[in-house]
């Protein structure tokens, strides 16, 4: 039987929840200037159709927060995992004492 030995590199993973968090702004911004350009077509696609397109664009950009959170939970769920596996390390050091 051999023995195992499970880690994490928490270094790297934190880098990564910092990535993600960085591409969630940057998402952020890419959505907040798309709702720009398109309330900003109120001045010039003026009928029937453009107020329908924004509405429409309206209606369905309430995702984004969803979109936005769901992003920033990957990162929440990552410090989740250092957080249990730090534990996880003290409690095993603990076990070894014994």
């Amino acid at each position: 039987m051999s023995k195992t030995s499970t880690y994490i590199k928490e270094e790297k993973i934190k880098e990564l929840i910092l990535r993600i968090y960085d591409y969630r702004d940057e998402i952020s911004k890419i959505l907040d200037k798309i709702s720009v350009i398109v309330n900003s077509t109120s001045k010039y696609y003026i009928s029937s159709d453009g107020e329908k397109f924004r509405q429409t664009y309206n209606s369905f950009s309430y995702n984004y927060n969803t979109l936005l959170d769901n992003i920033k939970s990957y990162g929440e769920d990552l410090s989740k995992v250092i957080k249990k596996y730090q534990e996880m390390d003290i409690k095993s050091i603990d076990i070894l004492k014994k």
